[in-house]
């Protein structure tokens, strides 16, 4: 009965950690939002590396998507036969953090981000598949 008792709470604990790094995030976004705000009288190349408006009220809602998507795919409760699971969320979140990369380019710090929580969901996801696979040999 331990096993059970401390897997269980080994999937809290992960599932804590996927769900406390989306509010770490969030609350660094919006800080960013706050002491970056958008500014209409920058022009031209002088709007490089700041907020556009409505940042902030298009990436929040995209970021609670892309948690949910992640719980959704990696919702068992033991990595011991789920490293396809984990190798499939992988590859979601390893294009869209490619594609969020590129979106950076000359964005503010709102996006930047975005851009590293997705990073980070896709090399988290590598690590689950990675484990459980490890899991799988012994």
């Amino acid at each position: 009965m331990p096993t059970t008792t401390s897997a269980t709470s080994w999937t809290r604990v992960r599932y804590l950690a996927l769900v406390g790094a989306w509010a770490a995030t969030v609350l660094l976004a919006i800080r960013d939002a706050a002491l970056d705000p958008y500014d209409p009288s920058r022009i031209g190349t002088a709007q490089y590396g700041h907020n556009s408006e409505g940042v902030l009220a298009a990436v929040l809602p995209l970021t609670v998507v892309e948690l949910a998507v992640a719980l959704a795919i990696l919702r068992p409760a033991s990595y011991h036969v789920a490293w396809p699971r984990a190798a499939a969320a992988f590859v979601v979140f390893a294009a869209w953090s490619a594609a969020s990369l590129l979106a950076t380019m000359h964005a503010g710090g709102v996006v930047a981000l975005h851009a590293l929580w997705v990073l980070a969901l896709a090399l988290g996801c590598l690590v689950a598949m990675l484990w459980s696979l490890l899991a799988r040999r012994r």
